[in-house]
């Protein structure tokens, strides 16, 4: 997993701890507040009765004693006696601190609201002692006119036959709630979320370092705990031996005995204008009625360049490959300009997450926009032995810079003839709006630039009428083939002038649109 991931999910982490840490604290001191708001209250017959004071002392004790072991609990002191012990220490405190606070607040509001000066009380209190009362209205120096005066609900003290019961409630609520949250965490729900999504570690994720001189890649095949294969990555001299423990699953090592062999091809630019020159070049043109002529490049330019092969075991994510293969494209740039070039694109471009692959023999079709009509979507978390079909043929990797070539079909027609065009038009599918501090992140897209992009291409119509994307389900029914001697029906055969050739934005003069007589060769749906 990489670095922007695990911090996205310590800080998620960490905002889960604080409000679980800060609410009961909060609630803790809000009902500390609102009663001591009320027993400094006026009154002008009896105060606050033992019953009251009890029930609410026993509430605030219930909230100290619940915020005192949660937050034991969430500072790793999980003992009975931490939990206890702190939320004793926080109750001990505001109880000895209530008195104080009810006295200060009831001087305060006795000078600012009532406009009265405090003074002791000459009837002393149940528990013994004078109580500050409040005198409003008072003649200085007149023993005739004593004012009114004003106690509070309460005297400030706590019989001592109160502390055992209210220890008691506090000590069973630290124990009772501590490990109660006040809503279920959601960092698994985000963590699976982010996981297609995130890039492999590549060698960071190795115990034992880079790769050796061999390069040869080992990874562990059990199944862990948690439901998954390990995928342990280690270099081939480095490696667990027979009956040695894995440092990820803890189990004895088993290399994984499927490996596939990739070959890593990229793109040798990203300008989509000059991408395109070509494809017009290459474009092919027959007569209806005639079939398809064989594609054959015109341009004489390789679309493609083979930056290198790497042999990987079969357990390995396609996010952990892309990073493997990221690291040695410094590697493969060595020795050669336009495989420098193409590996500076890819590592710039180049998406971490995601990869097409190929499979059969293409390479002498590296020439042409799709050296192979059929392609996979490789999706991080997806392991390499679950991608391609087991034909026993050789696999391609292609790094996607986030663009992808489409297959378009025209019909054209005039006085003396109707003649099909098939080209590649190249449209982009990388997300415009990806983080420039983690590049890579990011898969393909028919959105947006893109999708407006594909409709300014042309308007491209199925034989029932309507437009459709050029992407379809992998595991969706398959499209019907028609003949490859069907290019189109003009809707006006008896056209008698020559009409221009229709642009690719436009439809045609006959009312013939564009068609898509075979399914794209990418038959993957983006994210």
């Amino acid at each position: 997993m990489s670095d922007p991931t695990l911090l996205r999910l310590g800080a998620r982490r960490a905002l889960e701890g604080a409000v679980e840490a800060l609410a009961p604290l909060g609630l803790a001191g809000l009902g500390w507040g609102l009663s001591l708001a009320w027993l400094s209250g006026p009154t002008a017959a009896v105060g606050v009765t033992p019953i009251e004071l009890g029930a609410l002392l026993g509430a605030n004790a219930a909230l100290t004693g619940w915020a005192g072991g949660r937050l034991a609990w969430l500072t790793r002191r999980r003992g009975p006696r931490q939990a206890v012990g702190l939320a004793w220490a926080l109750f001990a405190v505001m109880l000895l601190l209530a008195p104080r606070l009810s006295a200060d607040r009831f001087a305060k509001r006795c000078a600012a609201g009532w406009e009265g000066v405090i003074v002791q009380d000459a009837l002393p209190t149940s528990l013994g002692g004078a109580r500050a009362v409040c005198q409003i209205g008072a003649v200085a120096g007149n023993p005739y006119l004593p004012g009114r005066l004003l106690r509070p609900r309460w005297a400030g003290a706590v019989d001592g036959r109160a502390w055992p019961p209210l220890l008691l409630i506090v000590g069973l609520a630290a124990l009772g709630w501590r490990d109660r949250r006040l809503r279920p965490t959601r960092i698994g729900e985000h963590l699976l979320r982010s996981l297609p999504y995130a890039p492999g570690a590549g060698w960071a994720a190795s115990p034992r370092g880079g790769p050796d001189q061999t390069e040869r890649v080992e990874a562990c095949a059990n199944v862990t705990w948690w439901g998954e294969l390990c995928g342990q990555l280690y270099p081939g001299a480095s490696a667990p031996q027979a009956g040695q423990a894995c440092l990820r699953c803890h189990q004895a090592f088993r290399p994984a005995e499927g490996r596939q062999r990739l070959t890593v091809v990229s793109l040798v630019t990203a300008d989509v204008d000059v991408l395109n020159g070509w494809e017009r070049q290459d474009m092919v043109t027959w007569e209806r009625g005639e079939g398809a002529r064989d594609e054959r490049s015109k341009s004489a330019a390789h679309r493609w360049v083979v930056l290198g092969e790497l042999e990987l075991p079969d357990v390995l994510t396609v996010a952990q490959a892309l990073a493997l293969i990221h690291a040695r494209l410094p590697v493969w740039a060595e020795g050669d300009e336009a495989r420098s070039r193409a590996a500076a694109l890819a590592s710039a471009r180049a998406s971490r997450v995601s990869a097409w692959l190929w499979a059969g023999a293409t390479s002498e079709r590296l020439n042409r926009a799709r050296p192979e009509r059929e392609a996979v979507l490789a999706l991080g978390p997806q392991r390499l032995r679950d991608l391609p079909p087991r034909r026993g043929e050789a696999l391609w990797l292609q790094l996607d810079v986030g663009l992808l070539p489409l297959e378009l079909w025209e019909g054209r027609a005039s006085a003396s003839k109707e003649s099909c065009v098939r080209r590649a038009q190249w449209i982009p599918v990388a997300s415009p709006r990806r983080p420039a501090a983690t590049p890579g992140l990011w898969v393909p897209r028919v959105e947006g630039d893109a999708l407006r992009a594909w409709l300014r291409s042309a308007r491209r119509r199925d034989a029932e009428g309507p437009a459709s994307p050029p992407y379809l389900r992998r595991d969706g029914p398959p499209r019907a083939t028609p003949p490859s001697t069907w290019c189109c029906a003009p809707n006006t055969p008896e056209a008698a002038s020559p009409a221009p050739s229709p642009s690719p934005a436009s439809p045609s003069p006959s009312g013939c649109g564009w068609s898509a007589p075979r399914s794209s060769p990418y038959a993957a749906t983006p994210s």
